[in-house]
């Protein structure tokens, strides 16, 4: 029987704010208007993954590339239905690199958790997939280190077994990476250039199905430029071009996007360089234009050539009329080197800031427009005004100044009339929109029923094991829509039913015990996630922060209202009750009566943990940084009290002590060990060698 977990996996609930840069939302954006089918071999990573062209590499248009700079497997896993959602033919996945790199998740547990994972929902949404798990590559740089890389790989090495799965050792065969940061394989100890993708693609080539086209005797050719866009260049040196194809040559913008895709057509292949708006400099351009275009002997002149360019001189304060001469040397030198071929320059797309693109963005293109006009061979696209709304970039199609899916769409759309002989195909606004919504009906769903178990037991936000094994069951109806062809509104329209179900049952987890007449329980209250600082009481009607260390003022009793559901929560130093009435954004302070409101207890993101809230009042409790002294606030996402997955947001409760108050008296004489004792005030003791009346097992005891 398959088994699920209702929610991401606490590396997705711990560190989701680790995929807040904004280069990474709007590549992850772009990846919604892409599809995967079955005769896909797609390629999942991060920047080791995303700065490589592999499906030129291999001469094959069936390869898709996923990778993101920067990416953790922590959002590897959260955008993973962009890679299986059309059950493709294989995957490969390189990933890890970037956890071992961030403090807080630098751990072999943390990275196979997510793995796993990924592996487990490949089993059951996409059963027929070939998977591929390549090794995390040696590096030194920052805090990673290459015992922990190999503890990490041997662990990957062990799931693949698991899973079966095949695991691909990439360690050993570029360990030159960390040997040498000034050429060879690497020229940072961390991300490779053509030398080191020859040696990657020609160990796995047989299981692509497809032969590496890198040279055997080809060296790196950089055209003077270090670091990452450097390595990015020497790739283009070792990709073969010919006369029927297009090359779009440019920066940011334009390595986001995968265009082979977009356009389905292999003829169009992309020369874009750049992490991050707004990329490179055309200086930079400047220099890999003679790579691009003669870097390989054999290279023949393309019969189209798109550039984007000039973007960080444009948001620069050089003048423009020198930003336009810089890009006149590009211009020319790739009519130098390619005459035959016929030019588009496009516009630049507008900013986010209306007074840029007034001043210079507009200016700019029409710079090139003249240009354009003044010569042969050489035509203008305006890549501008299909993208601007009031002024500023369109917020439906862009993130700030990022380009986001639906613009990419919209790109096919504008370029498509250029690029007729090419056969093109274009994204429709309505096609766009269908997959980012199947995407995200994908996703909404796996959220809840993301494969694996819950915790089954008595404990404290554990599951009762017969009522989670009946919910498993009721489970399967969900993977089983996930690995059909089923459209995004009839997944939606499940997962609202589902979700209904999963809610429901997720409320079912144990919860903590309420105090009474007869019997006390103080209970800790942890951010276990957030410096597992300890819920304190400031004063008798004081604030509550998060402190470090556990003392009275850190333990807490609910005792059920008369509704049966909501908490009253006294503080055992000053006895007063924690304050259900908050603004939002405040500080939550104590309380000497008894509110009109309680407190709920529900579930977390991360198993275990809790949420704690009013019903109606939409307070929360929140435990905060350093910035604000640790204070529990009142906060959720949507100022709705529901906030399940911010780190603040969620605790875990621990029994640190139990006092029975009313029990009868039997009077005996103590001659055994009992299991726990207790004195009437509470303090625990390890045998009853004092007389004195104790509690033994529940009942008062009288030792002689």
């Amino acid at each position: 029987m398959k088994r699920f977990i209702l929610l991401l996996s606490l590396c997705v609930a711990t560190f989701s704010a680790l995929a807040d840069e904004p280069f990474r939302l709007h590549r992850y954006s772009a990846f919604t208007t892409l599809r995967v089918d079955t005769n896909s071999i797609v390629f999942v990573g991060n920047s080791i993954t995303n700065m490589h062209e592999w499906w030129e590499a291999f001469g094959n248009p069936n390869i898709r590339a996923r990778g993101n700079s920067g990416a953790v497997s922590d959002e590897t896993l959260a955008n993973f239905e962009t890679a299986i959602a059309g059950h493709p033919a294989k995957l490969f996945l390189m990933i890890g690199t970037n956890d071992l790199g961030t403090t807080g998740i630098n751990t072999s547990d943390h990275v196979e958790a997510n793995v796993r994972s990924m592996l487990m929902r490949l089993a059951v949404e996409s059963p027929r997939t070939e998977v591929y798990i390549q090794s995390i590559l040696p590096s030194a740089v920052g805090i990673r280190t290459l015992a922990l890389e190999q503890e990490t790989n041997q662990k990957l090495k062990e799931l693949c077994t698991e899973f079966g799965a095949t695991y691909i050792d990439l360690y050993s065969l570029l360990t030159g990476i960390t040997q040498s940061t000034s050429g060879g394989l690497s020229y940072d100890g961390l991300h490779l250039t053509m030398q080191g993708y020859r040696i990657w693609c020609n160990a796995i080539a047989k299981y692509v199905g497809s032969s590496c086209v890198y040279p055997t005797s080809a060296t790196n050719q950089n055209g003077g430029i270090g670091g990452a866009y450097g390595m990015r260049i020497t790739s283009f040196g070792g990709l073969p071009v010919r006369s029927t194809d297009v090359l779009f040559i440019g920066d940011e913008m334009v390595h986001g996007g995968e265009w082979h895709e977009l356009f389905q057509c292999d003829r169009i292949k992309s020369r874009g360089t750049g992490w991050g708006y707004p990329g490179p400099p055309l200086s930079t351009t400047l220099a890999e234009i003679p790579i691009i275009l003669k870097g390989r002997t054999d290279n023949e002149q393309p019969a189209k050539i798109l550039l984007y360019a000039g973007v960080s001189d444009v948001n620069g304060s050089t003048e423009i009329a020198t930003v336009v001469q810089s890009y006149r040397s590009v211009v020319d030198k790739i009519r130098e080197l390619a005459p035959t071929s016929k030019l588009y320059l496009l516009g630049l797309h507008p900013t986010a800031t209306s007074t840029t693109n007034t001043n210079r963005v507009v200016p700019f293109n029409t710079e090139l427009q003249t240009m354009a006009a003044s010569l042969d061979g050489v035509e203008y696209i305006d890549t501008y005004t299909p993208f601007v709304k009031n002024n500023v970039a369109n917020g439906t199609l862009f993130s700030g100044n990022y380009l986001y899916g639906k613009g990419y769409a919209r790109m096919t759309q504008v370029l498509a009339p250029y690029l007729e002989e090419e056969n093109v195909s274009i994204v429709t606004d309505e096609e766009a929109d269908s997959l980012i919504a199947s995407y995200a009906a994908r996703e909404a769903l796996c959220k809840i029923t993301v494969l694996g178990t819950l915790p089954a037991g008595d404990g404290l936000g554990e599951y009762h094991p017969d009522s989670l094994a009946r919910f498993n069951t009721e489970c399967e109806a969900a993977y089983a829509i996930l690995n059909s062809d089923a459209s995004g509104e009839e997944i939606a329209a499940f997962t609202e039913t589902f979700s209904e179900q999963a809610s429901a049952f997720r409320e079912t987890l144990n919860k903590p015990l309420a105090s009474n007449d007869s019997v006390e329980y103080w209970y800790t209250i942890c951010s276990s996630l957030r410096d597992n600082r300890y819920v304190t009481a400031t004063a008798k009607n004081g604030g509550l922060e998060g402190r470090a260390e556990v003392d009275s003022a850190s333990m807490w009793k609910f005792e059920l209202r008369p509704d049966g559901v909501t908490y009253n929560i006294i503080n055992r130093k000053y006895g007063t009750l924690i304050n259900p009435v908050c603004t939002f954004g405040q500080q939550i302070k104590m309380r000497g009566t008894v509110p009109t409101r309680g407190f709920l207890f529900s579930y977390a993101d991360t198993p275990r943990l809790f949420i704690i809230r009013t019903n109606l009042g939409k307070v929360e409790f929140n435990q905060t940084t350093s910035t604000n002294s640790y204070k529990i606030f009142n906060w959720s996402t949507k100022q709705d009290g529901l906030d399940r997955s911010d780190a603040g947001c969620q605790f875990s409760l621990a029994l640190v002590d139990k006092i029975i108050t009313s029990v009868p008296v039997v009077q005996t004489t103590a001659t055994a060990e009992p299991s726990a004792i207790y004195d009437l005030s509470g303090r625990a003791h390890s045998s009853a060698s004092a007389p004195g009346i104790y509690i033994v097992d529940g009942k008062k005891v009288f030792v002689k």
